[in-house]
């Protein structure tokens, strides 16, 4: 990471919650870890979280941004993930208001469109490979035309959680603000 500069996290969350923690350089969005839950609540995953930041990321000023979904109550109680990341001292935002997948797709549609405006350390792993295709929409059978959800998967998790960072951190702002760009 660059000295200075926010560590920005996005979270996904559910039974298979991810975390990928990013930073903008000079536009450019960098991967720098990822931590991916495996059948875990929030109970678990938020202690996970906090301990990768105080092995990684020691005195960093970090930012979370987290699935809008993660503020809705569970179906025991009414404490919702923000809740329990909160009483763990980090204060998550909503990346979006509204989850919209077009407005998730164009923020990243338009890092990717930068020369060198995304990449990757070679340690995220699932990252990488979720990019790389393991995220994807698939294709209605017969019709040539793909659905509107993308495949819930392995990799959808932390791929949905640098969508969030990178949502969060600005670039859905920038897709809204520009409304002559081709989205």
């Amino acid at each position: 990471p660059v000295e200075g500069l926010p560590i920005i996290c996005g979270l996904d969350f559910g039974r298979d919650p991810a975390a990928a923690f990013c930073q903008c350089i000079n536009g450019q969005w960098r991967v720098l870890t990822e931590v991916i839950g495996n059948n875990e609540s929030a109970e678990l995953f938020a202690p996970r979280i906090k301990r990768h930041l105080a092995e990684k990321y020691p005195g960093w000023r970090v930012e979370f941004w987290g699935d809008p979904r993660g503020a809705d109550g569970n179906q025991a109680n009414e404490q919702t993930a923000y809740d329990i990341f909160r009483s763990h001292g980090m204060k998550v935002l909503p990346a979006t208001t509204d989850n919209s997948p077009e407005l998730r797709r164009s923020a990243v549609e338009a890092v990717l469109s930068r020369r060198n405006g995304f990449r990757i350390n070679t340690t995220c792993l699932t990252a990488k490979i979720g990019f790389g295709g393991g995220y994807h929409y698939p294709k209605i059978k017969g019709t040539g035309m793909f659905s509107e959800r993308p495949r819930k998967n392995l990799y959808s998790h932390v791929v949905e959680a640098v969508e969030n960072a990178i949502l969060g951190g600005g670039e859905g702002d920038a897709i809204v603000t520009m409304p002559e760009r081709m989205r």
